[in-house]
């Protein structure tokens, strides 16, 4: 009898700690997890804060995104620019740094007589003048 208690109690033992590793991983997954979504939500607040500085601008390549963020979260804790708003201190950080794509859409090309915009064309002209249409003219 009292070996079985023994074996009770030490299988008891057993289930119980299993139950405490899987709480702790459980506790450890979800602070995990917490940790994530915080990162996250200051991200996406600083990507906000940076977009309201932008003023409309765009970036010529949409990788350059992350990388002036980060430097944009940077010159932000710095003691530096404390007292600065952002507006300010995104100008400071980007300003002639080529990093923001024209405001203005392209001009289209201007047309020039005798301008040649289409190869077939300007092949057919170019047979033309050399007199290469003929039959036998090779």
């Amino acid at each position: 009898m009292d070996e079985q208690l023994n074996d009770t109690t030490k299988e008891l033992a057993s289930q119980l700690e299993e139950a405490r590793r899987t709480i702790e991983r459980y506790r450890a997954e979800d602070e995990r997890r917490r940790q994530e979504e915080a990162a996250k939500e200051a991200r996406d607040a600083l990507q906000v804060r940076m977009e309201q500085a932008m003023d409309g601008r765009t970036f010529v390549h949409a990788r350059l995104n992350d990388l002036v963020l980060e430097d944009f979260r940077q010159a932000l804790d710095a003691p530096a620019n404390a007292g600065l708003s952002d507006r300010e201190v995104f100008d400071a950080l980007t300003e002639g740094q080529g990093y923001f794509a024209g405001r203005n859409p392209p001009l289209p090309p201007m047309a020039m007589p005798g301008l040649v915009t289409d190869v077939e064309e300007g092949l057919a002209k170019l047979r033309a003048v050399m007199r290469l249409d003929k039959p036998g003219s090779n």
